[in-house]
């Protein structure tokens, strides 16, 4: 008796933890969402847009890749990133008047990773 007893008091514990949990979830993705989509250039600013590639040494998975391309996207005025773990660069989309290419090589380079000298894509 004992046993279903303390079954019946932590169920509402339980329940009450999993909509914490949930809740708690849904705002973190929503700020991440919200955060990214702050810093992203606007349809104005997309025609003023760069694009560099950047060659990137000491990648050596999928998770370096995604490492570097949030690392680029987290700042303002990147637009695009797309990282490649087979040709080892990344490809950026950025507003030469709030971001210079340096910054973003930096950011490379503050990872662990090797960062080239950007060359302008065309």
């Amino acid at each position: 008796m004992k046993d279903s007893n303390r079954r019946a008091r932590l169920a509402p514990v339980v329940v009450v933890l999993a909509a914490g949990a949930i809740t708690t979830l849904a705002l973190v993705v929503v700020g991440v969402f919200t955060s990214q989509e702050a810093s992203r250039p606007t349809s104005t600013e997309q025609a003023n847009l760069h694009t560099v590639v950047i060659p990137v040494e000491g990648m050596s998975c999928v998770a370096c890749a995604a490492r570097i391309k949030k690392s680029l996207t987290s700042i303002a005025g990147v637009g695009d990133v797309e990282v490649s773990l087979a040709e080892r660069n990344a490809h950026v989309r950025f507003d030469p008047s709030r971001v210079a290419p340096e910054r973003l090589v930096t950011a490379i380079n503050g990872l662990g990773y090797q960062a080239g000298t950007p060359v302008e894509a065309r």
